[in-house]
């Protein structure tokens, strides 16, 4: 049985239908069962889904909780389960699978996968995720062409700390060899690699699939912040908090000076975000900025470099575009 887990927060109509179609589209003869969580969307999945509650029968539930986050909703589907599970795939509400997904998720599974990706677009890219993270298949090994898929070969654990390849709605991991994991509360940016990079001790046969699976669209997400926002204040604590959280993780050596290195360069750009928000005159950002300096108080040493960056940057740009700093 493959249990699917869309967590559903949205302002746009129309996009849950669209995930949950692209589900009852597959053609496969795979066991399935889906679980939306309406995690206190303002619009709500009962309004959202219609007729398609009666066409997916007893293969769909909706469940429905006050606001608690991406990884409070996916954790209440991963609470819902059947202990008979065996694997459970992830669909973001904004995302949709496109043909033959789950064959391919069955098609590794046949063949040994414990945890499976594949490559996928934004709406907004000119090229695929594979293209941008420099996934290149010659690295890896073929074992299944009919559906495209391959052995990850590398340290998977070095490529999600780098620049994860496995976006959440491509992943199905076996659940039945890990039933007690759940994703990190309040964890927004990095939860999903943070889950990822938590199965590894258990789960070492990692397939994926070279096929463009799942197109991204363009619903609420944190990930996509504008800069000079407090939005994108936001999502550098959130990355902040991830890179303490690695700290917890058997790092090898140079995963730890890594991690090192991103986090000083995150000190750099929080306060430059920082900075850019101000400029914009927007000054909602001040409890983001007491809780980055309770994460690490010596972080105020990098704002004279984010300073220094930020008027370097000013006096490149345009006169006609240059304001008060």
């Amino acid at each position: 049985m493959i249990a699917i887990i869309i967590p559903f927060f949205q302002r746009t109509p129309g996009l849950l239908q669209k995930a949950v179609r692209s589900v009852l589209n597959q053609t496969t003869n795979a066991a399935w069962h889906l679980i939306v969580v309406d995690d206190g969307s303002p619009i709500s999945a009962d309004d959202e889904l219609g007729v398609l509650r009666a066409e997916a029968g007893d293969r769909l539930t909706v469940i429905s909780q006050a606001n608690g986050g991406l990884s409070a909703a996916r954790n209440r589907g991963l609470d819902a389960l059947d202990p008979t599970t065996e694997i459970v795939a992830f669909l973001d509400s904004d995302d949709e699978w496109e043909a033959g997904h789950l064959d391919r998720v069955a098609a590794a599974w046949a063949a040994g996968a414990e945890f499976f990706f594949e490559d996928c677009q934004r709406h907004d890219a000119g090229h695929s995720w594979f293209q941008e993270v420099g996934l290149k298949l010659a690295d890896h090994v073929s074992f299944d062409p009919a559906h495209d898929l391959y052995w990850f070969q590398d340290d998977f654990f070095d490529a999600v700390l780098c620049r994860s390849p496995a976006i959440p709605s491509t992943v199905a991991y076996k659940f039945s060899a890990i039933p007690h994991l759940r994703f990190e509360i309040g964890l927004s940016p990095g939860e999903d690699c943070y889950f990822w990079l938590q199965t590894m001790p258990v789960l070492r046969k990692i397939a994926f699939s070279a096929v463009n699976g799942v197109a991204m669209g363009a619903g609420v997400n944190i990930s996509r912040a504008d800069w000079g926002t407090v939005s994108e204040v936001k999502r550098l604590l959130g990355e902040r908090r991830y890179r303490q959280l690695l700290c917890r993780l058997p790092l090898k050596d140079d995963q730890r000076e890594l991690n090192r290195r991103c986090i000083k360069d995150l000190n750099v750009d929080f306060w430059r975000a920082v900075l850019a928000a101000t400029r914009r005159r927007e000054y909602r950002h001040g409890r983001f900025v007491r809780s980055y300096l309770a994460l690490q108080p010596s972080a105020i040493a990098q704002l004279p470099a984010a300073i220094v960056q930020a008027v370097q940057a000013k006096k490149s740009e345009p006169l006609s575009r240059q304001g008060p700093l």
